[in-house]
């Protein structure tokens, strides 16, 4: 799993976001890659992170909402969606 690399936000705010617990059903393209391996519903910050960066590559940029980039960039992701 890479460094959290989220811009400014202090060392309390990044453990809050990563062990904080998150509705798959509020993001639609995370629920995809997480169904394929478990059948939680509420995942932690770490394990949206390690989904999302295992699944980089793969992303249908066009279909990941405005809502769930900025998600994915409070995880520390580096989003380069060509948007």
């Amino acid at each position: 799993m890479s460094k959290y690399t989220a811009p400014l936000l202090r060392s309390n705010e990044v453990q809050v976001i990563m062990h904080s617990l998150y509705r798959l059903a509020e993001y639609p393209v995370l629920a995809a890659l997480a169904h394929k391996v478990t059948e939680a519903t509420k995942l932690d910050g770490r394990a949206c992170q390690y989904l999302y960066e295992a699944a980089l590559p793969g992303i249908d940029w066009p279909s990941v909402s405005a809502r769930e980039l900025a998600f994915m960039r409070s995880l520390g992701i580096e989003v380069n969606s060509g948007r």
